[in-house]
């Protein structure tokens, strides 16, 4: 899948969200370390990231079955993000991954690919359904319309949030 975006919303002049693919992997994992430098993530968990990540393009893990999209500059991952369906629970989706290198953070990227992963959900949902995400900066989740359920924390705080699809 490929999508071109021109608009004014976006610093970039034309933004191209495409597939991920497995060789994708070593830029992606570098995207993540540097967003992630500055933020308090336990050791444990930053390693448990870049496994997951890993682990995700691997045939027949669990976490196959999610879909990954990037957009580059000069032919250079500088955001991306997944979304995944949860198994057993039609119509429902976890966001996952939505990561920008802090040189291209605030510049409409996350925000085209929340709303490419929106539209995918909504696509390939038949009915009305719903889409989850843990976030550690929810503001951007609040603009899409998600709703806070409830926040973990203190350590490693985040908002666990929802936004249902395909309502009438």
């Amino acid at each position: 899948m490929r999508t071109i975006l021109n608009s004014r919303d976006f610093i970039m002049p034309t933004l191209v969200i495409e597939n991920m693919v497995e060789g994708d992997i070593p830029r992606a994992i570098a995207v993540f370390e540097s967003a992630y430098a500055h933020i308090d993530v336990p050791p444990d968990e930053q390693e448990w990231f870049t496994s997951d990540l890993v682990t995700s393009f691997k045939t027949g893990s669990d976490t196959n079955n999610m879909v990954f999209f990037k957009i580059e500059q000069s032919g250079v991952i500088v955001s991306f993000a997944a979304i995944q369906p949860l198994p057993f629970a039609r119509g429902i989706w976890a966001l996952r991954w939505g990561t920008t290198e802090p040189a291209h953070q605030s510049k409409g990227l996350m925000s085209a690919l929340v709303d490419h992963r929106l539209e995918y959900a909504e696509k390939h949902t038949n009915s009305v359904g719903s889409v989850h995400i843990m976030a550690r900066r929810p503001g951007l989740y609040l603009k899409k319309g998600f709703t806070p359920l409830y926040e973990r924390g203190p350590e490693n705080r985040a908002t666990y949030m929802m936004k249902v699809i395909n309502s009438l």
